[in-house]
């Protein structure tokens, strides 16, 4: 089970963290704590949290990540953008004898400030497919390809509102 401690402040304020726990000789133990390896005051480390079925597997977003760039890389950025903008990122983590990151996600759409990029995540039960929602995407472009599964603006009061879900 993964908990996700979005306005922890230990290191930053809001800096955020992330637990996972397992259900052992009935009764609940902690097994890992994440945290953003570059830590940065409202980044909101945690914001979601999923875990595949055997917890070999988790992801964390961190939706007030300033790191600027976009794609999948194996290592975190040690550069942080502008702390007035967010951007949203993803970080997987693996599990082999002890977790360890294996993935950072960055939004494709990274120019669109103040993204949500990671605000709902969801794991295959095999952990082979993450989907990760942005409730605020407002690229208006659809379909499938470069890492985008869904987009579907629609309108709400007469108010367009927007959205994508990314298939990685």
């Amino acid at each position: 089970v993964g908990v996700g401690g979005k306005l922890e402040s230990s290191q930053e304020t809001e800096g955020g963290s992330a637990l996972v726990f397992k259900y052992v000789d009935a009764a609940w133990k902690q097994v890992a704590m994440f945290r953003d390896p570059v830590p940065h005051s409202y980044g909101r480390f945690g914001e979601a949290i999923a875990v595949n079925i055997d917890g070999s597997i988790v992801a964390v977003s961190s939706i007030g990540d300033p790191r600027q760039g976009s794609g999948v890389f194996d290592s975190v950025p040690v550069e942080v953008g502008n702390s007035s903008t967010s951007h949203g990122s993803v970080f997987v983590y693996e599990f082999n004898e002890s977790y360890k990151m294996t993935s950072y996600i960055q939004a494709r759409n990274y120019s669109d400030l103040g993204s949500t990029f990671g605000n709902t995540l969801a794991l295959s039960s095999d952990g082979g497919t993450l989907a990760v929602g942005d409730r605020s995407d407002s690229s208006q472009t659809g379909g499938y390809g470069d890492g985008k599964a869904v987009f579907t603006p629609y309108s709400v009061g007469g108010k367009l509102a927007t959205g994508a879900v990314y298939l990685y």
